[in-house]
């Protein structure tokens, strides 16, 4: 299947892709500049990647992971502000002013974040916070963060949340506070005792999950293995299993489900260090990357997508504005 490369117009774009993707469109907007790449093949749907929010001295810096709201029009995201506190902010996915909707006491060195699936409240994972870290809860309009009871002490880093039976169930990539190894588990977002999804081996360290409706769990972290290299897993009723072996994965690794759930997106670098995002096929394995515009970034971040549509949100930490930051946005159509 070939592809036509059609920059609008100016930066270039590379692009690798499994079959079952058909089209990949990258779209860079900022505040006051408008790009658009887009990379077309013969056929219908695939995928387009486009910007929300640059940093700047006067807004924020070093965004570490963002996440959209369930419709997919606000991203919403942890960064440091222009003096340098940690805070979650808010900007309209297709672009605009940033807006702080919470900064300094209890946070630390916030590190993940999604949103729930009524859209009314963020959960915030620091893993830095006093006690050993916690998750937050934080209404979108600002207001107080309240640690989520059950995690407190666990020094979570990574978070996905999902809706069963109409209770949002958090997802959590952190550490077991009874032996300090690498831990990922549940527990319902209102707080409440956690339910393990599996601890220590084969990871020494988990630090990204993105979770399917029929319950299987990926997880991304490093092995424990004498290589010590980064692995994805796939976890489900047979156990474990590697999904991709070896990659070098964004900090945090962030993580995200196509919303048909056929695809996984993986936030990682390429070979020479530069920004990439891994497509897996999950039915065949086959992986694909795609790095343009993103391509400019040395640090990955974090990934998710809105609950329902495929818009997702990604973190370039250095990019853009003399590498302060730029939150991407990402659109399945």
């Amino acid at each position: 299947m070939g592809y036509r490369f059609e920059p609008h117009p100016t930066p270039s774009l590379h692009v690798t892709r499994t079959p079952s993707l058909l089209l990949l469109a990258a779209t860079l907007l900022a505040a006051v500049v408008m790009a658009v790449i887009t990379v077309r093949s013969a056929g219908a749907a695939g995928i387009s990647v486009s910007t929300a929010a640059v940093g700047s001295p006067t807004t924020f810096h070093t965004p570490l992971d963002a996440a959209p709201n369930p419709a997919g029009d606000t991203f919403y995201f942890v960064a440091l502000t222009a003096d340098g506190k940690p805070g979650v902010f808010s900007v309209p996915s297709g672009g605009g002013a940033v807006t702080t909707v919470f900064s300094g006491a209890l946070l630390v060195a916030p590190r993940g974040i999604v949103v729930s699936t009524d859209g009314a409240t963020l959960y915030v994972a620091d893993p830095q916070a006093s006690g050993g870290g916690a998750v937050f809860a934080i209404p979108v309009g600002g207001g107080s963060a309240t640690p989520v009871s059950g995690t407190q002490g666990t020094m979570p880093r990574a978070l996905d949340l999902v809706n069963k039976a109409g209770q949002d169930i958090l997802y959590v990539a952190g550490v077991d506070p009874k032996n300090g190894r690498a831990d990922v588990w549940r527990l319902p977002a209102a707080g409440g005792p956690r339910t393990s999804v599996m601890t220590g081996s084969p990871l020494a360290f988990a630090d990204g999950v993105a979770v399917a409706s029929n319950g299987t769990v990926y997880v991304a972290g490093r092995n424990g293995n004498s290589d010590s290299s980064a692995v994805v897993l796939q976890i489900d009723k047979h156990g474990h299993q590697p999904l991709v072996r070896k990659v070098t994965l964004g900090a945090p690794a962030g993580m995200a489900l196509t919303q048909d759930e056929s695809t996984l997106l993986v936030s990682s670098l390429a070979a020479d260090g530069t920004s990439q995002v891994l497509i897996v096929d999950l039915a065949t394995g086959a992986t694909s990357t795609f790095n343009g515009t993103i391509g400019a970034s040395h640090a990955s971040g974090g990934l998710h997508r809105a609950q329902n549509n495929n818009t997702f949100a990604w973190c370039g930490v250095t990019v853009g504005n003399g590498g302060q930051g730029t939150v991407f946005r990402v659109t399945l159509f």
